[in-house]
């Protein structure tokens, strides 16, 4: 139970590429390709150094989603999982419930 095993696929990883670095080759493409994360990296200097910062410590990711929706959208691109909609999802059934 413990190794994740009975997962479905990328889900043992949370979604995440390879050893579950987002910011492997594979996931390091998926943001390049998408238009407004490529443009961020492209005209920010600022968001370009977060970035790398994330490269060099991926739990930084984490912390930084918190702060700067952008990279609620780095995790999406690089993971395909939109936690934002996960939350408000979660928030919905809570509330569902509760209603009961």
């Amino acid at each position: 139970m413990g190794d994740n095993s009975d997962l479905p696929p990328n889900m043992a990883t949370m979604g995440m590429p390879g050893d579950g670095n987002p910011f492997g080759a594979e996931g390091m493409a998926k943001a390049e390709a998408d238009p407004k994360i490529a443009q961020w990296l492209k005209d920010d200097v600022q968001f370009r150094n977060m970035f790398d910062m994330c490269k060099q410590n991926p739990q930084m990711l984490m912390q930084l989603m918190q702060t700067d929706p952008r990279f609620m959208e780095v995790f999406k691109a690089m993971t395909g999982l939109d936690l934002a909609a996960m939350g408000a999802d979660r928030q919905a059934s809570q509330e569902a419930n509760d209603s009961d």
